[in-house]
């Protein structure tokens, strides 16, 4: 994801790529890949570059907050609470996208409060996104060379990869409708 533009529609179609690898429905990993990076690019975009907006809004403001004094650290702490919601919000925007058609504003509807809806899971999806930059910052030398060059390969198809078993077995189901037995194909 060279331009960051386009990092809206890469993870949109890593995400949709993992789904369809976590329920066993596509086996053409570079053309399902392709087909939903185009599919979903102008979506994608935009919700990335709203997310994007807002990210750097709290972050300065935060940053702000912190440079303005004790007196103002309840505002601070209360920026941190939206970064937080903010970050909550980035992890299933994508992943809602690649698995659901609807539109742009409801899908950054549903990317706020589904977070909220399955909490449990989402701090275990925060976690396991956090585990490989967590390890980058504290392995040492050569053991670090080597994790980055693992990270490189493996590390945000492999944090897809987990986030998507979470999303495909325990939040998705719920906004999936059960087909009715004996009912016409």
């Amino acid at each position: 994801s060279i331009p960051v533009v386009t990092i809206g529609a890469n993870l949109t179609a890593l995400y949709a790529v993992t789904h369809k690898m976590i329920n066993n429905e596509e086996s053409y990993i570079w053309r399902s890949y392709w087909k939903n990076w185009k599919q979903n690019f102008r979506q994608a975009t935009i919700l990335w570059l709203v997310f994007l907006a807002a990210g750097i809004f709290l972050l300065f403001d935060r940053w702000l907050t912190d440079r303005m004094g004790a007196a103002f650290a309840p505002l601070g702490m209360i920026f941190t609470f939206f970064l937080f919601v903010w970050l909550m919000a980035l992890s299933y925007v994508f992943p809602v996208l690649a698995c659901f058609d609807n539109s742009t504003k409801n899908i950054g509807k549903n990317a706020l409060l589904m977070p909220i809806r399955h909490l449990p899971w989402t701090v275990l999806i925060l976690i396991t996104d956090a585990v490989p930059v967590f390890l980058l910052m504290v392995l040492p030398g050569i053991a670090g060379a080597l994790f980055m060059f693992l990270l490189i390969l493996l590390g945000f198809s492999g944090t897809a990869l987990a986030g998507s078993f979470i999303f495909a077995k325990k939040i998705f189901p719920y906004y999936i409708p059960e087909e009715e037995e004996g009912a016409p194909e």
